[in-house]
């Protein structure tokens, strides 16, 4: 099954959840949100997407990189959020790698391992959070939140793993790159080609990884930030949860809505956070976890694609 298809999953998922909470109880806890709490956190993306830039431009800064400019980093991020939203695992944000070739003449295989360091540092930040957010929140979901975190964890270990070992065995890297020759041959062997220089940017994080502390004190602080947008949506709708709560429910469901079975998250986020907060109704889930996608994804995936064709963003620094 491709993936595009597989990303109907969430979509229908989200209408039976939908359906099941009901409309009209979805409108009035809509009706009923503050709306001065909800402009609070709506201003929280500036400050979230600015440390999320930051932690990307430091990490091409590592590459030898170090005169990229911050605002055309911060919009360029945007421009990334939004070609990640609408694929499948959010894949599509390598869309950057083209950008930074225009402006930095940036090789794509380098601009390629800062976006792959940047996710991985993401997701290793997101364990950290639900991890100590868990250890604090006690409840009867105590042990799917240590399964899910577990789970996460283990994946994680063995894709740095094998991530690592494919790229350190030049004979391996290009048995596991042999299917992509069947979709695009020019593409394959741009990547055969350029294998010296994939390799040459991955030891520059991997010789030093202290190096790489400040990306993730970057990451920790633009995620808890988020998590604390969320906590403040969540009291705009009069929901009896604390941020405890919050910091341990919320990165599960951001994880889980990384899998390539939705468009950002719709559904599958919406069906963790109810299996996670069994005490919350599903007519207020429903509604807060819209508004939060709205605020914190969609409203930045339409400036993305607004700004994408800016001339600004194509000039070469």
């Amino acid at each position: 099954m491709k993936l595009k298809w597989l990303s109907f999953i969430g979509f229908l998922l989200i209408i039976y959840l939908i359906y099941t909470a009901g409309v009209n109880n979805i409108i009035t806890s809509l009706s009923n949100a503050n709306l001065g709490l909800l402009l609070i956190a709506f201003l929280f993306n500036f400050i979230t997407i600015f440390l999320k830039s930051e932690k990307w431009r430091y990490l091409i800064k590592l590459q030898g990189f170090g005169d990229y400019n911050w605002f055309k980093s911060f919009l360029t991020w945007i421009v990334g959020l939004a070609y990640g939203v609408i694929t499948p695992s959010r894949s599509g944000e390598v869309m950057k790698i083209f950008y930074l070739k225009k402006q930095l003449d940036m090789p794509k295989t380098k601009g390629l391992i800062s976006i792959i360091a940047d996710k991985v540092i993401d997701i290793f930040s997101l364990i950290l959070i639900a991890t100590f957010g868990s250890l604090a929140f006690v409840s009867s979901k105590g042990f799917e939140l240590s399964f899910f975190i577990v789970a996460y964890f283990v994946i994680l270990c063995i894709g740095l793993i094998f991530f690592n070992f494919m790229i350190k065995n030049k004979n391996f890297f290009l048995k596991m790159l042999k299917p992509i020759k069947h979709f695009s041959k020019s593409f394959h062997e741009k990547i055969i080609n350029s294998y010296e220089n994939i390799l040459s940017a991955y030891k520059i994080y991997t010789k030093n990884p202290k190096k790489l502390l400040f990306s993730l004190f970057l990451s920790l602080t633009s995620w808890l930030l988020v998590y604390f947008q969320g906590f403040i949506i969540t009291q705009a709708f009069s929901m009896d949860i604390s941020l405890i709560q919050v910091l341990s429910v919320f990165p599960i469901s951001t994880l889980v809505s990384i899998l390539p079975i939705s468009i950002a998250g719709l559904g599958t986020r919406e069906a963790t956070l109810l299996f996670l907060l069994p005490n919350i109704s599903l007519s207020s889930i429903i509604p807060m976890s819209l508004v939060l996608s709205i605020i914190s994804i969609w409203i930045p995936t339409l400036i993305g694609f607004l700004i994408s064709n800016l001339s600004y963003l194509e000039r070469k620094d």
